[in-house]
């Protein structure tokens, strides 16, 4: 419904999912097809990503970049942006770890 730009290189495994806005369901009392859709927003998943299997990358609103060289991990949910060189994983999907590109290592990231 908006935007979706998968850059060069992406590996996608079965099952990945990326939609670009979602159903709305703001009256209980309406059947939920009969309320439209949200706004949603635009995807651009840089190049060199990996999607994991059945991962789901979301915008429900505004924009979510998936950086360059990320890697999705199976059935994560991504629903913000994140830099590249990240590892996602979970529901919501949260980084794992980070490549720093001046110390050459990996980074471990704390999950809330």
């Amino acid at each position: 419904m908006n935007q979706i730009c998968i850059g060069d290189d992406v590996l996608m495994a079965p099952g990945v999912f990326i939609p670009d806005h979602n159903h709305e369901y703001s009256d209980v009392n309406e059947p939920i097809v009969e309320q439209g859709l949200t706004s949603g927003g635009r995807i651009i998943i840089e190049r060199n990503c990996w999607l994991d299997y059945c991962s789901t990358v979301i915008a429900t609103k505004n924009e979510v970049v998936i950086g360059r060289n990320c890697v999705v991990g199976a059935q994560s949910i991504v629903t913000q942006s994140c830099p590249p060189y990240s590892v996602l994983v979970g529901n919501p999907a949260e980084i794992v770890e980070r490549f720093d590109t001046v110390s050459g290592t990996w980074l471990q990231c704390k999950k809330s």
